[in-house]
């Protein structure tokens, strides 16, 4: 049975060859089932950029799958966002995912240049890439004849219930939706959550205040305790702690991926149910959480 909502992954870049074979299969095991897009991470501050084109590149070449490549903006200067889009776009990657992204750690600090105009956010991000884009077109009859065969699409992130990083609310993040709405987005992919309320709450209050782009919701499928505490201290999104407790409490790996499967089969299709466009599951590398989940929901 045809889906009437989208799918799309995310993958990180493996960090060595030696982990690049159990990268492409989990790849070509997503590719399966029929996403939309594969997202590709940036790495924070930007470390793995040329690895992240690399990858970008083999999934246009070698599967039938778009990829969208994650662009950050942190502690990058607006020259320097400009050669990197060009990079991407010279291999007819046009998909894009605009991120204010982390700042680079102390002991990677590069000294800027006096007047150095710097990208400030993922709205700042975003108008560059599209602003670019055009003034591309203009300058180069094939570069607008590409456009209009594929067509550039900027994806933004979202977050239903605040971003931990800046202490924001979720009624903040809603204008900050706004402002990349107005600076030019396509659509928007909401960071992890684990309370189906909070993400109507967030959908409800975006749809009153104007937020018009389609939004996708951000899974993190898992049954380890590990994993979701881990996420935690990472991104600052709390997990469920009926969830925890209920997998701590689990005395073997299958009733663990039951109690796993369940609950977020109910988060997507309440996700769903409060207008998500799709789903988009943040596999960590790992394609057996998001396969599993899918064959669930489509039993």
């Amino acid at each position: 049975m045809p889906r009437n909502w989208t799918l799309s992954f995310e993958v990180m870049p493996p960090r060595n060859p030696q982990t690049a074979p159990k990268f492409w299969h989990n790849v070509d095991e997503l590719v399966k089932l029929r996403p939309q897009f594969l997202s590709v991470t940036y790495g924070a501050a930007g470390k793995n950029r040329g690895t992240a084109l690399d990858v970008a590149i083999k999934i246009v070449k070698d599967t039938p799958i778009t990829p969208l490549a994650h662009l950050t903006s942190a502690d990058m200067a607006k020259e320097d966002v400009e050669k990197v889009v060009d990079k991407f776009l010279q291999h007819g990657i046009r998909m894009f995912l605009a991120l204010r992204g982390d700042p680079q750690t102390v002991d990677t600090e590069r000294k800027v240049p006096v007047g150095t105009k710097m990208v400030e956010s993922a709205s700042e991000l975003t108008y560059l890439i599209r602003s670019h884009d055009r003034r591309n077109q203009r300058l180069n009859a094939s570069e607008k004849f590409k456009s209009i065969a594929r067509p550039l699409v900027i994806a933004v992130a979202a977050f239903p219930d605040g971003n931990p990083e800046l202490r924001t609310n979720q009624d903040q993040e809603i204008e900050r939706l706004l402002e990349k709405q107005d600076a030019g987005a396509d659509f928007a992919i909401t960071q992890l959550f684990y309370d189906s309320k909070v993400f109507d709450s967030f959908m409800q209050k975006s749809r009153k205040r104007g937020v018009t782009l389609p939004i996708i919701a951000g899974i993190m499928p898992t049954w380890e305790p590990h994993r979701l505490n881990r996420s935690f201290e990472n991104i600052g999104i709390r997990p469920s702690e009926q969830l925890l407790r209920d997998l701590n409490n689990a005395d073997n790996d299958e009733l663990r991926e039951n109690i796993g499967l369940q609950f977020f089969q109910n988060l997507s299709s309440h996700a769903l149910q409060s207008g998500a466009t799709g789903l988009h599951f943040f596999t960590f590398n790992n394609s057996e959480p998001s396969v599993e989940l899918l064959k669930t929901m489509s039993s």
